[in-house]
Protein backbone atom coordinates (compact mmCIF):
# COMPACT_ATOMS: atom_id res chain seq x y z
CA UNK A 1 0.00 0.00 0.00
CA UNK A 2 1.24 3.27 -0.85
CA UNK A 3 1.63 6.42 1.38
CA UNK A 4 -1.60 7.79 -0.84
CA UNK A 5 -3.49 5.06 -0.54
CA UNK A 6 -3.06 4.81 2.48
CA UNK A 7 -3.97 8.50 3.81
CA UNK A 8 -6.84 8.30 1.67
CA UNK A 9 -7.88 5.32 3.97
CA UNK A 10 -7.36 7.04 6.92
CA UNK A 11 -8.92 10.02 5.84
CA UNK A 12 -11.86 7.79 4.71
CA UNK A 13 -12.43 5.73 7.96
CA UNK A 14 -12.00 9.23 10.17
CA UNK A 15 -15.19 10.66 7.76
CA UNK A 16 -17.19 7.35 8.39
CA UNK A 17 -16.56 7.95 12.11
CA UNK A 18 -17.22 10.98 12.00
CA UNK A 19 -20.87 11.07 10.16
CA UNK A 20 -21.61 7.94 12.09
CA UNK A 21 -21.36 8.72 15.57
CA UNK A 22 -21.38 12.61 15.72
CA UNK A 23 -23.90 13.00 12.48
CA UNK A 24 -21.37 15.91 11.11
CA UNK A 25 -20.28 16.45 7.45
CA UNK A 26 -17.10 17.52 8.14
CA UNK A 27 -14.79 17.50 4.61
CA UNK A 28 -11.36 15.58 6.06
CA UNK A 29 -8.76 17.98 4.42
CA UNK A 30 -5.73 16.05 5.73
CA UNK A 31 -4.64 13.67 8.51
CA UNK A 32 -1.44 15.66 10.50
CA UNK A 33 -1.30 12.19 12.36
CA UNK A 34 -2.65 8.92 13.69
CA UNK A 35 -2.05 6.26 15.79
CA UNK A 36 -0.92 8.42 18.48
CA UNK A 37 -1.21 6.03 21.90
CA UNK A 38 -3.10 7.89 24.61
CA UNK A 39 -3.60 5.11 26.70
CA UNK A 40 -3.09 1.05 26.52
CA UNK A 41 -5.70 0.67 24.50
CA UNK A 42 -6.24 3.91 22.61
CA UNK A 43 -5.59 6.67 20.47
CA UNK A 44 -5.70 9.48 18.77
CA UNK A 45 -6.25 10.73 15.42
CA UNK A 46 -5.37 14.94 13.92
CA UNK A 47 -6.67 15.99 11.16
CA UNK A 48 -7.55 19.64 9.11
CA UNK A 49 -10.82 20.69 8.16
CA UNK A 50 -11.07 23.76 6.53
CA UNK A 51 -9.36 25.97 9.12
CA UNK A 52 -10.41 24.16 11.86
CA UNK A 53 -7.98 21.28 14.00
CA UNK A 54 -9.86 18.28 15.46
CA UNK A 55 -8.35 15.76 17.56
CA UNK A 56 -10.18 12.01 17.43
CA UNK A 57 -9.43 9.76 20.36
CA UNK A 58 -10.34 6.20 20.43
CA UNK A 59 -10.62 3.84 23.43
CA UNK A 60 -10.85 0.21 21.81
CA UNK A 61 -13.11 -0.65 24.95
CA UNK A 62 -15.51 2.23 24.67
CA UNK A 63 -15.00 3.12 28.42
CA UNK A 64 -13.44 6.27 27.56
CA UNK A 65 -15.57 8.95 29.68
CA UNK A 66 -15.71 12.81 29.14
CA UNK A 67 -13.68 13.38 31.99
CA UNK A 68 -11.13 10.64 30.59
CA UNK A 69 -10.80 12.81 27.38
CA UNK A 70 -10.52 16.41 28.80
CA UNK A 71 -7.36 14.95 30.72
CA UNK A 72 -5.98 13.71 27.57
CA UNK A 73 -6.33 16.61 26.20
CA UNK A 74 -4.53 18.50 28.61
CA UNK A 75 -1.88 15.33 28.90
CA UNK A 76 -1.29 15.82 25.28
CA UNK A 77 -0.29 19.56 25.34
CA UNK A 78 -3.48 20.41 23.77
CA UNK A 79 -6.02 23.23 24.54
CA UNK A 80 -9.95 22.47 23.30
CA UNK A 81 -12.21 24.48 21.61
CA UNK A 82 -15.10 22.30 22.23
CA UNK A 83 -16.13 18.47 23.06
CA UNK A 84 -18.39 18.23 20.67
CA UNK A 85 -20.99 15.86 21.54
CA UNK A 86 -22.02 12.42 19.75
CA UNK A 87 -25.04 12.27 17.43
CA UNK A 88 -24.66 16.10 17.31
CA UNK A 89 -27.06 15.97 20.64
CA UNK A 90 -26.24 19.39 22.76
CA UNK A 91 -27.72 18.18 25.49
CA UNK A 92 -25.94 14.78 25.85
CA UNK A 93 -23.68 15.77 28.51
CA UNK A 94 -26.09 17.35 30.54
CA UNK A 95 -28.52 14.65 30.32
CA UNK A 96 -25.34 12.15 31.07
CA UNK A 97 -24.78 14.65 34.10
CA UNK A 98 -28.28 14.72 35.42
CA UNK A 99 -28.34 10.82 35.19
CA UNK A 100 -25.03 10.50 37.38
CA UNK A 101 -26.15 13.00 39.83
CA UNK A 102 -29.57 11.38 40.70
CA UNK A 103 -27.29 7.93 41.11
CA UNK A 104 -25.76 9.79 43.79
CA UNK A 105 -28.24 11.96 45.13
CA UNK A 106 -31.49 9.67 44.19
CA UNK A 107 -33.88 11.79 47.72
CA UNK A 108 -32.91 15.04 44.92
CA UNK A 109 -35.19 16.05 43.06
CA UNK A 110 -34.18 19.70 41.86
CA UNK A 111 -30.28 20.86 41.36
CA UNK A 112 -28.35 23.45 39.52
CA UNK A 113 -26.38 23.46 36.54
CA UNK A 114 -23.45 23.96 38.42
CA UNK A 115 -23.50 20.95 40.31
CA UNK A 116 -24.32 18.55 37.44
CA UNK A 117 -21.33 19.85 35.90
CA UNK A 118 -19.09 17.74 37.83
CA UNK A 119 -20.88 14.83 36.90
CA UNK A 120 -21.15 15.62 33.62
CA UNK A 121 -17.81 14.01 33.41
CA UNK A 122 -18.79 10.45 33.85
CA UNK A 123 -21.13 10.18 30.47
CA UNK A 124 -19.54 7.76 28.07
CA UNK A 125 -17.66 9.51 25.27
CA UNK A 126 -16.18 6.97 23.12
CA UNK A 127 -14.93 8.30 20.89
CA UNK A 128 -14.29 11.44 21.21
CA UNK A 129 -14.45 14.52 18.76
CA UNK A 130 -12.59 17.58 20.18
CA UNK A 131 -12.03 21.09 17.77
CA UNK A 132 -9.27 22.42 19.02
CA UNK A 133 -7.72 25.75 19.47
CA UNK A 134 -4.78 25.52 20.09
CA UNK A 135 -1.17 23.40 20.06
CA UNK A 136 2.08 24.73 22.36
CA UNK A 137 4.42 23.60 20.15
CA UNK A 138 4.64 19.84 20.68
CA UNK A 139 2.02 16.91 20.81
CA UNK A 140 2.23 14.03 23.94
CA UNK A 141 2.13 10.20 23.47
CA UNK A 142 1.43 7.83 26.35
CA UNK A 143 4.36 5.54 26.98
CA UNK A 144 2.51 2.53 27.60
CA UNK A 145 5.65 0.95 28.87
CA UNK A 146 6.97 3.64 31.55
CA UNK A 147 3.46 4.92 32.20
CA UNK A 148 4.49 8.54 31.29
CA UNK A 149 4.00 11.17 28.56
CA UNK A 150 6.35 12.00 26.52
CA UNK A 151 7.30 14.63 23.67
CA UNK A 152 5.93 12.39 20.12
CA UNK A 153 6.21 15.65 17.68
CA UNK A 154 6.63 19.06 17.52
CA UNK A 155 3.94 21.00 16.09
CA UNK A 156 2.16 24.13 16.70
CA UNK A 157 -1.34 25.32 15.90
CA UNK A 158 -2.92 28.51 17.53
CA UNK A 159 -6.38 29.07 16.13
CA UNK A 160 -7.19 33.08 15.46
CA UNK A 161 -10.16 34.23 16.43
CA UNK A 162 -11.63 37.47 14.24
CA UNK A 163 -14.17 39.69 16.02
Amino acid sequence: MTTRDYNEMRRRQCREVVVEQFHLDLPIDEVLFDDIETGRDSYAVFFRSGRDMYALLIDENNTQTLGDARHTVRAMGLEAEKFLPPHADDRYFMRAGEKYFQQAFPGRKQWSTQEITHYQSYAVYSPALIRLSRINGEIKRFNTIGSAWQKAFEFSFAKVKVS
